[in-house]
């Protein structure tokens, strides 16, 4: 009786594993091109460029695995000349009913500031003249990781 009983565990535990590294693959993440900004400004001579990549992340879990997986994408995908660029940023929305590329087409991107901003924007990595910032977690429009305490308030006037 004993034993039966730890073979049912076992296979449950099985499965229960393979269920969670079946949900891990079917993460995937594709670019969102429409998106992307390449911007250029010249001030008293100087010559600056910025540049945002946005993706799509298919199948997102808020689980410690996905955000692995998001890290080791932008380890790959970053641009390689990060220190030709004053401000870089790398955005990832998670797939939704409104978040998705036909959505976005079709609504000539304006979904993106209507809805995805605010529900689906997950994932924010920013670089300045080529040094890594910060990673932000962002939930409903919030930044949740890391918590920020600088208010408005604190920037000191010019």
């Amino acid at each position: 009786m004993l034993s039966n009983k730890r073979l049912i565990i076992f296979f449950l535990s099985v499965f229960v594993l393979e269920s969670c590294d079946h949900s891990q693959q079917t993460l995937s993440i594709s670019p969102l091109p429409m998106l992307d900004i390449r911007d250029s400004l010249e001030v008293d001579g100087i010559k600056t460029f910025s540049r945002a990549d946005y993706y799509l992340v298919k199948g997102f879990r808020d689980t410690k695995n996905s955000e692995l997986f998001i890290d080791s994408f932008v380890a790959r995908k970053k641009a390689g000349d990060l220190d030709k660029y004053s401000n870089y940023a790398i955005v990832f929305f998670k797939e939704s009913s409104q978040t998705n590329e036909r959505n976005i087409i079709e609504s000539q991107k304006k979904v993106i500031d209507r809805y995805s901003n605010d529900h689906d924007e997950i994932y924010e990595y920013r670089w300045a003249k080529g040094s890594f910032l910060a990673k932000y977690k962002i939930k409903n429009g919030i930044i949740v990781k890391p918590k920020n305490d600088i208010k408005v308030s604190d920037i000191p006037n010019r």
